[in-house]
This record gives structure tokens, C-alpha cells and sequence, in this order.
């Protein structure tokens, strides 16, 4: 009879959380999913739940293999991930939610998922005067005849046109970032 002994140490993996702005809300679960063997792929497993700026799940020991990370709105928070830009960063993680990584015998990875808060503001077109036209954005959210208001992620450039009808003559933008 043979006797295989092992000394190298079985991989860990710590997933961080950063959302920016630290003010914005948010609650998350951080997940993994894995190992990958033979094809077959177990189900997810929650390592940190209702994790918030600053959370961390902690080094995690797992066996060596295929994994994927990711992360799923808290249930009950009110928190929509459709609402954030998310990156992942560190040595040997994903670059990206859902995509393979390796993590192999004695490897201590530490990965940082960070959510950008999309902060939206509504731009809102007044007509001032007596003429008659419509102003119209050129991604279609306002065309000021039916809708003269539209929420955007801050930063955003937004371009509007001004279209006076043959009788009238468009005087100029005011107002501020104009």
C-alpha cells in the first residue's frame, strides 16, 4: 500500500468590498463558484453576505482549482447592481465578475470588488419667450415638445438642440454648466 502525504498548503481567497462614494448605499453577497472538475461546476456559495463598504469575507480555504467570483444584491436592501460600475482588481483574481480564475496550492489571493455608484442627476430644459420650437437631446431621453426633463449619470456630456420653427429664432442657452 502507498501513502501520498502533502505538505502544500491549500490556496485562500479574501474578497474586500469598496463602494464609491463610501456615502453611496449598498449591501452585497459575495460569492464563489467552484472548483471546476471535469467540466462540472458546483452551485454558489455565499462567502460573505450583506457586505458593505469596507466588508470583507476574510481569507477563505479552498481546494485548488477553476472558480468564479461575484456578487448579488442583498435581498431586502433595496439595492440594484444596475446601478453601480463594478471592477475587480488584485493579483491572480478575474478581471471581470463570472469570469474563470485559478487558484492553486499554496496561493493567497486578495481580491477587491469595488462599485461605483452611478449618481444620477435630472437635467431639465424651461422654453422661456414667446416662440415656438423644441429642443431635443441627440440620445433621444428629451425632445422638449413631450418630455423636457432626463435623469443622468454624473459627467455625463449631454448635447441639445435647439430647433426654433421658421416664424421664431433661438436666442442662446442659460443656466448653469450651459
Amino acid at each position: 500500500a502507498y501513502c501520498f502525504v502533502s505538505n502544500e498548503e491549500k490556496p485562500t481567497i479574501t474578497i474586500n468590498k469598496v463602494i464609491f462614494p463610501s456615502t453611496a448605499p449598498g449591501k452585497f453577497d459575495l460569492q464563489i463558484k467552484g472548483p471546476i472538475v471535469e467540466g462540472l461546476i458546483t452551485g454558489w456559495q455565499t462567502l460573505g453576505a450583506n457586505v458593505g463598504n469596507g466588508g470583507t469575507t476574510g481569507p477563505i480555504t479552498k481546494k485548488p482549482g477553476v472558480y468564479k467570483i461575484r456578487e448579488i444584491a442583498t435581498a431586502g436592501t433595496n439595492t440594484v447592481i444596475s446601478n453601480y460600475t463594478t471592477t475587480i482588481s488584485g493579483e491572480g483574481c478575474p478581471t471581470d465578475v463570472n469570469t474563470n480564475f485559478t487558484l492553486n496550492f499554496g496561493q493567497n489571493i486578495v481580491c477587491t470588488i469595488t462599485n461605483t455608484y452611478k449618481i444620477k442627476y435630472q437635467l431639465t430644459v424651461t422654453k422661456a419667450g414667446t416662440g415656438k420650437g423644441e429642443v431635443n437631446s441627440a440620445d433621444g431621453k428629451i425632445d422638449c415638445g413631450l418630455v423636457c426633463a432626463a435623469n443622468y449619470e454624473s459627467g455625463k456630456s449631454v448635447t441639445l438642440t435647439a430647433n426654433p420653427n421658421s416664424s421664431s429664432t433661438f436666442a442662446g442657452w442659460d443656466g448653469a454648466g450651459c
